[in-house]
């Protein structure tokens, strides 16, 4: 997931798609890295704004399958 946010502006589309499969199929989207950066942090520190968007309307898809949504308030890195 957090590679995904790395290259997300090198084809949205196709990171898109892989945004959302392994979202829906059990991939843990707030899963911290080493440096206790979850995906979505990955994605604003990297200024992908496309990345962001999609884990907001994956985030819909989620909570209508009620399973684990990017948490846009999860604390990371170095506090």
């Amino acid at each position: 997931m957090h590679l995904v946010m790395l290259i997300f502006s090198k084809n949205p589309e196709k990171c898109t798609t892989i945004l959302e499969l392994l979202a829906l199929n059990g991939a843990k989207v707030n899963q911290k890295n080493p440096d206790q950066w979850a995906p979505l942090h990955t994605a604003v520190r990297k200024s992908q704004d496309k990345a962001i968007k999609a884990i907001l309307e994956v985030n819909k898809i989620l909570y209508k399958r009620n399973l684990e949504t990017f948490d846009v308030n999860v604390t990371g890195g170095a506090q």
